[in-house]
């Protein structure tokens, strides 16, 4: 969130637990997406966390809320990024990657579709038509390409689009910070 906020969390309080603390596994090797419903089974210890929700606030006065599930029915890869304003509100969900919810206080809501006008600046992260998918695989092309752009240019972005080394220390600083709050119960000033 700190990249789309464009401000770093300064405090976080997170809550880390596992849910299943027994699962079942196929015996053996099993292709991927097989059926596994007859295939022999064994139970197995869990022994990390299943689910994790996480408040965060940052320097620029906004709050956040992550919540993390391996264990949320139904959710195969769900990525769903929610910003609310005192206007305006916008959400996206990655299993309809084609879709942008605008929530609007003094007007009718909207849906942008990706490739319309509505969908702004986002509209430079798509390739296709509208009413052709793009999806997980053209993530990495948008990467590649803002990689490649900024070598072409000379000189990274003043907001590059990709992740850089302080990008990598800053993620493993929140981890760190994010296990301390866990096992101290209580906020950690970042």
């Amino acid at each position: 969130m700190s990249f789309i906020l464009d401000s770093s969390a300064t405090e976080l309080l997170a809550d880390l637990t596992t849910h299943h603390k027994t699962r079942k596994r196929p015996v053996g090797e099993v292709q991927t997406f097989a059926d596994t419903s007859k295939a022999e089974q064994v139970s197995y210890q869990v022994n990390t966390e299943d689910f994790g929700h996480i408040l965060r606030h940052y320097a620029n006065g906004a709050r956040g809320s992550i919540v993390v599930s391996q264990v949320a029915a139904g959710r195969k890869n769900c990525i769903r990024i929610e910003v609310y304003g005192s206007k305006q509100s916008a959400w996206w969900c990655s299993e309809n990657p084609d879709v942008l919810e605008l929530g609007r206080r003094d007007s009718a809501n909207a849906t942008a579709f990706r490739a319309s006008a509505e969908f702004g600046d986002a509209k430079s992260f798509t390739d296709y038509p509208g009413g052709h998918v793009e999806g997980f695989p053209d993530s990495f092309k948008m990467l590649y390409r803002a990689i490649y752009n900024d070598i072409a240019a000379g000189s990274p972005s003043e907001r590059p689009l990709y992740a850089r080394a302080d990008d990598g220390h800053e993620e493993l600083r929140l981890c760190e910070a994010i296990l301390q709050s866990h096992r101290e119960r209580r906020w950690i000033t970042l």
